[in-house]
């Protein structure tokens, strides 16, 4: 459907995997979104095109979970889904 793309996607689902701000900022390339999917995970991208490409994994997966879609997306670069305990509050989500 897309170019190959070097861009992945890292699933974490234990409160002492989760990434900090600084961790995903790095992962990712650019400032971290937190996007909540439901009530049970959220998708971290960033906030810009990245050199990796498109996320076809997390733009389906966004397509595929989200409660309430906002619009279509496309990803571009690393993503991290977030699930259960490991998942951000207000806290998490500060440089």
């Amino acid at each position: 459907m897309w170019a190959k793309s070097k861009a992945i996607l890292v699933a974490f689902d234990d409160k002492r995997d989760k990434p900090t701000y600084n961790i995903a900022e790095a992962f990712i390339g650019s400032k971290p979104i937190c996007i909540p999917l439901n009530a049970e995970e959220q998708l971290v991208v960033g906030s810009g095109r990245s050199t990796l490409g498109v996320n076809e994994e997390a733009t389906l997966l966004y397509e595929d979970r989200c409660d309430m879609p906002v619009v279509a997306k496309i990803f571009y670069g690393n993503a991290i889904l977030l699930e259960g305990e490991a998942r951000w509050d207000d806290e998490d989500y500060k440089a």
